[in-house]
């Protein structure tokens, strides 16, 4: 036991430290797709629902707002998901780190593939 901290406190502590490692993409994720001469700013937002997962993306610099995701998927830590009806079937496949505060990957839409870090 940690001198001046009692048995309850020390499994509060230990319990906190628990909850902030996240174990799936679940929540509001902020980042870039890293395009030719510049980072593309993108927000998605993923949540489980039942079986399965629902999301949306926004894309700022092209008015883009709560476009629908389809095909989302999360498993031993890689996630994936395309933007529904988008030209070029955009798809993200990623990682999501060790901390559950990254997720980090390859955006491919058409013949372009390019780093993403959210």
């Amino acid at each position: 036991m940690v001198k001046g901290i009692g048995l309850g406190a020390l499994w509060a502590v230990v319990g906190t430290l628990a909850i902030c490692a996240q174990d799936s993409p679940r929540g509001h994720w902020s980042g870039s797709i890293n395009i030719p001469d510049q980072a593309l700013v993108v927000e998605i937002d993923l949540e489980k629902a039942g079986n399965g997962w629902v999301g949306s993306i926004s894309i700022p610099a092209q008015n883009a707002s709560g476009l629908p995701l389809e095909a989302i998927s999360f498993t031993n830590g890689k996630c994936g998901f395309r933007i529904k009806g988008a030209p070029g079937d955009p798809t993200f496949t990623g990682t999501l780190s060790p901390d559950g505060k990254i997720i980090g990957g390859d955006f491919v839409q058409g013949p372009g593939t390019f780093p993403f870090k959210v």
